[in-house]
């Protein structure tokens, strides 16, 4: 079997639209379902120290191709792991890189061209925060910064990631998803240049939800009292049925980050108003969202980050004037 493409991120960059267009292209086969068992393996053994004898670690074509297909491996967990995690756990992020990369090469040992999409830095930072939302979290966008400090640096260390997947894959391509929001057919013809691949012949339908400041300042209020709950539960000593109390936890956790999620982004206009009257708050304080850098985070950025970025010839320096500008308002 032969594979045309790696895609490996980065994260809130039209990876979901953009495997929904391979998916609709008749001309490509998409693995993306078959990464999934591969990603928690690794992310299980990162953490771990090491891989055991018998993890598993394959990839599965999402389904059957046919010849004349071109096949695409696609997830934007293979150049990050563990938002919202513990920041024992986001400082393991570069050893989670140089594993998946290493694995990635040895099962495709064939394939030279790899991809990662890249974005303006404080925009990132701003889509990351919504979806640690997304994902349960209910901080401000300055504790945000705070507690996944580590993972904003690693996940925007662009040289280490470059590093380890050139390392196994030389032809490692970069692209701008600005460039897919201003201009989606230049940015397929960009792809498909730099890639050696087929640019689709049909456009994606679907993309991930995008959450309005105010269902979003919703849902991370509905996050808290659930974590509130959660904790007086586990901290209860007078709650003495042991079996039932850690039953209705375990199932609680799994179940309301996507319950509260899908509230916020599918239920009508009127049941979200009802909602807030019940909170008693109609909207997500003033400066819910903003947060600031210190010099530290930002020089580490404009190093690790931006400063590749002017070294790749193929990519567009206007995007990286944008990307620079944008870092230093941030200040």
């Amino acid at each position: 079997m032969e594979i045309s493409l790696l895609h490996i991120g980065l994260m809130k960059t039209a990876s979901t639209y953009m495997q929904n267009t391979w998916s609709n292209d008749p001309g490509t086969c998409l693995s993306w379902n078959g990464t999934f068992s591969f990603m928690q393996t690794l992310r299980k053994a990162t953490l771990e120290g090491e891989l055991k004898p018998d993890d598993k670690l394959d990839i599965q074509i999402d389904a059957q191709p046919t010849e004349d297909q071109q096949i695409i491996v696609s997830n934007e967990g293979f150049s990050t792991a563990f938002l919202n995690g513990a920041q024992n756990a986001q400082q393991q992020i570069p050893s989670y890189v140089e594993l998946a990369s290493a694995a990635l090469g040895k099962l495709l040992p064939n394939l030279d061209n790899a991809l990662v999409v890249v974005r303006e830095p404080i925009s990132w930072i701003r889509s990351m925060h919504i979806q640690s939302i997304k994902e349960g979290g209910f901080d401000t966008g300055q504790d945000f910064v705070k507690k996944n400090r580590h993972f904003i640096l690693n996940s925007l260390n662009l040289a280490h990631i470059a590093q380890c997947y050139s390392a196994h894959f030389p032809k490692l391509a970069i692209a701008p998803f600005e460039l897919l929001k201003e201009d989606e057919d230049r940015f397929w013809s960009l792809v498909a240049s730099e890639c050696g691949i087929n640019a689709p012949t049909a456009k994606g339908t679907e993309r991930n939800a995008s959450l309005s400041r105010d269902d979003a300042g919703m849902l991370a209020k509905l996050n808290r009292q659930s974590r509130i709950l959660i904790e007086a539960l586990q901290e209860s000593t007078s709650y003495t049925m042991t079996e039932e109390r850690d039953s209705l936890i375990k199932s609680y956790q799994g179940c309301f980050p996507w319950m509260s999620r899908r509230f916020v982004e599918f239920a009508s206009e009127e049941r979200k108003s009802e909602l807030r009257s019940s909170l008693d708050e109609r909207q997500p304080p003033s400066d819910f969202f903003e947060f600031s850098l210190d010099s530290e985070l930002t020089d580490a950025i404009a190093k690790q980050y931006i400063a590749p970025l002017k070294d790749y010839d193929q990519f567009d320096k206007r995007f990286v004037e944008q990307y620079e500008n944008a870092l230093h308002a941030s200040n």
